[in-house]
């Protein structure tokens, strides 16, 4: 019984032994396979980590323009400003000439008074005659349509003159 004991054991021990070069087999392909994986996993992982430095580099610029982005606005808008401001003095000032002229022109010059009327003297008259005692003051408070506030002296034939001026609001007409 003992021998055949040992015996048994015996067969058990190489048929364990004839398996083994197959498990060392299954065993190396298996952790090749794992090493594989392992490297392709690090590789992975290296390749997402230059990723995201460049998502972050993109980021930072992408942050960076938009503060550019914001400083560029506001310095449009700020030179939009001044240009207007140039432009309106512009024009105030070739208005400014061509009322100028248009006083040297028609011996009339024209002034808004404190009570928001626009008051026209007129300085071509007979000799004797004070350009400040002559003038019209018209008042345009109902809208579109202007009245007369005040003459002096009084003109005969006024109201066509300011029938027509309310109708082609042509002043420079109403002034020659």
């Amino acid at each position: 019984n003992k021998n055949y004991r040992m015996n048994e054991k015996q067969n058990h021990l190489e048929r364990i032994s004839s398996r083994i070069p197959k498990i060392n087999k299954c065993l190396e392909s298996s952790f090749a396979e794992t090493i594989n994986e392992r490297d392709r996993a690090v590789t992975a992982v290296k390749s997402a980590q230059v990723r995201l430095e460049v998502l972050k580099k993109e980021q930072e610029l992408a942050q960076m323009l938009q503060e550019r982005l914001i400083v560029v606005k506001a310095k449009r808008k700020q030179i939009e400003r001044e240009w207007a401001e140039v432009t309106r003095t512009d024009q105030l000032s070739e208005l400014q000439q061509k009322v100028d002229l248009w006083e040297k022109v028609s011996g009339a010059w024209v002034r808004v008074t404190d009570r928001k009327e626009l008051k026209i003297n007129f300085s071509r008259l007979k000799d004797g005659v004070s350009p400040k005692d002559c003038y019209v003051t018209l008042n345009a408070n109902s809208g579109d349509v202007w009245e007369i506030k005040d003459c002096r002296p009084t003109v005969p034939g006024l109201q066509p003159l300011l029938d027509e001026l309310n109708e082609t609001k042509d002043l420079r007409k109403f002034c020659t």
